[in-house]
């Protein structure tokens, strides 16, 4: 099995978990469920040229395990496919699942055609998304802990930045677990779009945070027929 087919596999196998299942997140009439991930989920088994598929990008060398790359024709980018790097910091391990998590949130919102969301709002979800994912497992379960874990190496310690985003985050996923629907106010929000701004890397987002995407669309075709590279995901 190679890397992109164990990607894959990893994919489906984290986003069709009971664990990933329970993830509910209302936010006004935005609504993530487990309905969201099961899509994406789907759509990786198709061949990479057509829906998500996998993109395997030498210059992420020494990165996270992988990105959501919404779909851009206009840069010879026609799909939203993950984006992952030859070889994935994380590979085989809990945080690569917290990663799955977080991008597939990214996918669900690019998969409701002509959607417009904040930028900032986007982001701050996701983070919610893989701390509920976090919260959500069964005794004995993986769980990392944002004030005082680490990632495992090569992978630096993580910045008070980081940090700050990841506490917001698991605040109010123990706060959205509780409620009906996972049930949200922009208040709350706010706090983790807050911590994301703060961030370095999302500089771009704090110099603009109105900056708003508009989703093309992740559609669930079956021509041509599933990838045989792939098939094993479906054992």
């Amino acid at each position: 099995m190679n890397e992109t087919q164990r990607f894959r596999g990893l994919v489906r196998s984290t986003l069709m978990s009971i664990r990933c299942q329970k993830i509910a997140i209302s936010l006004d009439t935005l609504t993530i469920t487990g309905t969201d991930y099961a899509y994406i989920a789907l759509a990786m088994l198709e061949r990479p040229d057509n829906v998500v598929g996998m993109s395997v990008r030498a210059e992420n060398q020494g990165g996270a395990s992988a990105s959501m790359r919404p779909s851009n024709p206009a840069a010879g980018q026609p799909i939203a496919a993950f984006s992952i790097p030859i070889k994935p910091w994380f590979a085989g391990t809990y945080h690569e699942e917290m990663i799955i998590v977080h991008e597939s949130t990214h996918a669900s919102f690019e998969a409701r055609t002509g959607l417009a969301l904040r930028a900032l709002t986007n982001e701050a979800l996701a983070y919610l998304a893989d701390a509920m994912y976090n919260k959500l497992g069964s005794p004995g379960d993986p769980v990392f802990d944002p004030v005082n874990g680490e990632r495992p190496p090569p992978a630096k310690k993580l910045t008070q930045e980081s940090r700050n985003v990841l506490i917001a985050a698991s605040n109010l996923a123990r706060l959205a677990i509780g409620r009906p629907n996972g049930t949200i106010t922009r208040a709350e929000i706010s706090v983790i779009e807050n911590a994301v701004a703060n961030h370095p890397i999302y500089a771009d987002l704090k110099a603009n945070p109105s900056l708003t995407d508009t989703s093309r669309g992740i559609r669930l075709a079956r021509t041509p027929s599933i990838d045989p590279a792939v098939r094993h995901v479906l054992r």
